[in-house]
């Protein structure tokens, strides 16, 4: 039955999608004052420091600005499938799914670089996400990486988006040297300006450091609650069923429907991979985990004929969700 309310494409779902995201971030909401020193936001930049020493006086307010960002960027992803159509229902599903993925982390449940920045990953990727081949593909490669340039000034770890770019030349199209090229130009772009301004007004010796020190800081870990590891396995239980679950019928889809799953596929592939594998990536990947995660699941619960285990799926991820989010 929730299942049914939240995958139709009614205007009522884009009301309970800020309401969901109220109900899962209550507990930040409640004590966010006693829980702000567990975790402090790193790969920071001095762009980001002087948006986050401006908020510091204003908790609360920096915790509902935070949530805020995760529902306007949940319905930026609707936006791109109803562009780009990754999904072949109309569905503000992915939307639905993105804020729960989005907060699953109570101790990043706050202002955070990483949540920043997710704008700027989700604005590149509407301009990468082009399958067809157009005159302009060198350009909009070339905002594309720009974008992701604009967001290195927020979190110096958006370097390891770059691979999502390249992946999107390798399975939506084939690509020329020249579109490859452009996108790596345009990233770097922003950062060269940005160091000349700071050298302009002899601040770059602060800025050179700074960076720096958030490349080398060690990534956060996480003190876990012995019952959360059981919770854990359950998600990962139910989002590895349904992602096998769309491998078995996604090849009799259209084309590009394919190529869409294959790219979303290997995105998540490569952020759990940098997780475990890159020494620097902490857990505020959860932000841009939650996109490849929202559009798999959604095409798990808007595919399958089974109504049933798709309803017991959705039911137990919500469920789960709360229970990670409450038992901290």
């Amino acid at each position: 039955m929730l299942l049914k309310l939240f995958k139709n494409n009614h205007p009522f779902v884009l009301f309970l999608i800020p309401v969901l995201g109220f109900l899962l971030w209550m507990p930040s909401l409640i004590d966010f004052p006693f829980k702000f020193p567990e975790i402090v936001p790193q790969k920071h930049t001095p762009v980001f420091d002087w948006l986050a020493e401006s908020l510091a006086s204003y908790p609360k307010l920096s915790v509902i600005i935070a949530l805020t960002f995760l529902i306007l960027q949940s319905f930026l992803l609707i936006r791109l499938n109803f562009k780009h159509i990754f999904i072949e229902s109309r569905t503000y599903l992915p939307s639905v799914l993105f804020v729960i993925f989005g907060s699953l982390l109570y101790q990043y449940q706050q202002l955070h670089a990483a949540l920043v920045v997710n704008f700027f990953l989700l604005w590149a990727l509407d301009k990468a996400l082009v399958i067809d081949k157009e005159s302009n593909l060198i350009k909009r490669n070339f905002e594309g990486g720009f974008i992701l340039g604009l967001g290195i000034l927020f979190y110096t770890g958006m370097y390891i988006f770059i691979p999502v770019i390249w992946m999107t030349m390798i399975i939506l199209r084939n690509s020329r040297w020249r579109e490859w090229t452009s996108g790596l130009i345009g990233f770097i772009l922003p950062g060269v300006f940005f160091l000349i301004i700071a050298f302009l007004l002899d601040k770059h010796q602060m800025v050179l450091e700074k960076m720096q020190q958030s490349i080398t800081t060690p990534a956060i870990e996480i003190t876990w609650h012995p019952y959360s590891f059981i919770v854990i396995g359950l998600l990962a239980m139910l989002i590895l069923i349904s992602i096998l679950s769309v491998l078995s019928y996604v090849g009799v889809k259209k084309i590009n429907t394919r190529k869409y799953f294959t790219f979303f596929f290997w995105f998540l592939i490569l952020l759990v991979a940098l997780f475990f594998f890159h020494t620097k990536v902490a857990y505020d990947m959860i932000y841009a985990l939650a996109i490849p995660l929202a559009v798999l699941s959604s095409l798990f619960y808007i595919e399958s004929r089974n109504k049933w285990v798709t309803e017991t799926f959705f039911v137990l991820t919500l469920l789960s969700a709360f229970a990670l989010i409450w038992i901290h």
